[in-house]
């Protein structure tokens, strides 16, 4: 934060000297539009500075307790318990989403992450039908049925009491999937990388 600051006054002085060096009559004539541009520029600077600032604060906190890569995918596995939301948005502020599971290989993956963290608690994953009931969908769109790989515990999805749209790794059925209302607070799975789409 203190770096960025710097480097924001460095940036200012860095100006004004530039302007205090030209000739005085192109100095004159450009005195205003130069003023003008530099509040400008100074006005962006600081609106990037404070933006900067709230995402530092929002994300400072978070730090991934375990992390494992596949096919130029990295998982983070997150040890808060949050609501899907604000896991997703977590796992935005790394970069990613929550974490895909269009396949065995990556379930098993997944699976094999999350258990070294805690094998007695659920996690979100990318997974919700909050766009159309009933049709469950990933975090880039595709849906469950278009990756033709499901993993859902027996009975799931549910939609118990008509409040459940987000999808988790259920601890209590083998990290199977299972619906939650999406403002249950669980650990979650993010998946960052080029590659982060897993195409189905």
């Amino acid at each position: 934060m203190r770096a960025i600051s710097l480097t924001l006054l460095l940036l200012a002085a860095v100006a004004c000297t530039t302007a205090e060096d030209m000739p005085e009559d192109i100095a004159a004539n450009n005195a205003d539009e130069m003023e003008g541009s530099l509040m400008e520029r100074l006005t962006k600077l600081m609106g990037d500075l404070d933006e900067l600032s709230q995402k530092y604060r929002r994300y400072k906190g978070y730090h991934p307790s375990f992390r494992g890569a596949l096919n130029g995918v990295r998982y983070l596995v997150f040890k808060y318990e949050r609501t899907y939301d604000e896991a997703k948005e977590v796992c935005q502020g790394y970069g990613g989403t929550l974490a895909d599971i269009k396949s065995e290989a990556i379930h098993n993956f997944v699976e094999g992450l999350v258990r070294k963290v805690d094998p007695h608690k659920s996690y979100w994953i990318g997974l919700n039908d909050m766009a159309t009931e009933g049709t469950w969908a990933w975090s880039r769109g595709e849906t469950v049925s278009d990756c033709g790989y499901t993993n859902w515990a027996p009975g799931q999805p549910d939609n118990f009491l008509w409040s459940q749209d987000c999808g988790r790794m259920w601890d209590w059925a083998n990290f199977k999937w299972d619906d939650a209302n999406c403002a249950d607070k669980y650990h979650f799975v993010c998946q960052i990388g080029r590659r982060m789409t897993n195409r189905c």
